[in-house]
C-alpha cells in the first residue's frame, strides 16, 4: 500500500479561493460528498472530502474563523484533484470508491430495480 507521508491541498469548498496545505496523515474520514464544510454549500458534483483539525495547517488557510469557540475544531474540507494531481493516485488508494453520478447513477438504479423485480 502507498505511504501517507505527503502534503495535500484542501479547501472548504472545491471552488473556494482559500487553500491550505496539510500532511495527508492528518486527513481523516475520506469520503465523496457534494456539500461543503462550513456553510453547507452544494457542489456541482461529488468531490473527495475529509476532516482536519483547523490548527494543523502547515501553510495557507481555509475559510474557518474559530468564532464559535476555542480551537482546535474538526472541519470538513475537500481535496480538489486539480490541486493534488501529483499525488492523486496515492490519495485515491485511501479513499472509498467514487459513487456513480448523474446518468450513471440513474442507470445503475434502473439495473438494480430490473434485477430485483416487482415488490410483493
Amino acid at each position: 500500500m502507498t505511504s501517507r507521508e505527503f502534503v495535500v491541498s484542501v479547501r472548504r469548498h472545491p471552488s473556494d479561493w482559500q487553500t491550505a496545505k496539510y500532511p495527508f496523515l492528518s486527513v481523516t474520514g475520506l469520503h465523496w460528498d457534494s456539500v461543503s464544510g462550513g456553510v453547507g454549500k452544494s457542489t456541482s458534483h461529488a468531490g473527495l472530502a475529509g476532516y482536519v483539525l483547523c490548527t494543523e495547517a502547515i501553510e495557507g488557510e481555509t475559510a474557518h474563523s474559530c468564532s464559535h469557540g476555542p480551537a482546535p475544531h474538526r472541519i470538513k474540507v475537500f481535496l480538489p484533484k486539480s490541486l493534488n494531481a501529483e499525488n492523486w493516485s496515492d490519495i485515491l488508494a485511501f479513499a472509498p470508491p467514487k459513487p456513480p453520478s448523474g446518468r450513471e447513477s440513474v442507470e445503475a438504479l434502473a439495473r438494480g430495480l430490473a434485477r430485483s423485480g416487482p415488490k410483493r
